[in-house]
């Protein structure tokens, strides 16, 4: 019984760490994504000379956010689905019975009268 307990708690840690990390390289490339678009922004609105420069570079800018959002989105869904499967899997795991019907069948000997 102990060993299946460390067995849960090893592989429940397992998951964690692996979704962690997802999220952190999810958020880590989000946040890169982002800083090179402020970049690319400031540089197009130095260089605005008229209202349709600066129209031109909002539609630009407002496409860029919702990628964003959308990406992260997307990524977010992609997480909790498989957040989901895994401990879905993990709990189905622990909660079926580890040996089956069959093998537990004893043969009973008739004694002889």
């Amino acid at each position: 019984m102990q060993n299946k307990i460390v067995n849960f708690v090893n592989e429940a840690v397992s998951i964690n760490s692996g979704l962690l990390s997802k999220s952190v390289n999810q958020s880590v490339v989000s946040g890169q994504k982002f800083a090179q678009q402020v970049s690319d922004q400031a540089v197009e609105w130095a260089n605005i000379k008229n209202f349709d420069d600066y129209v031109a570079s909002q539609k630009i800018w407002n496409a860029s956010v919702v990628d964003q959002i959308q990406s992260s989105t997307q990524s977010a869904i992609e997480l909790g689905n498989e957040a989901y499967d895994a401990y879905f899997g993990l709990w189905k795991k622990v909660l079926s019975p580890t040996v089956s019907p069959v093998a537990e069948a004893k043969v009973v000997k008739a004694k002889a009268a």
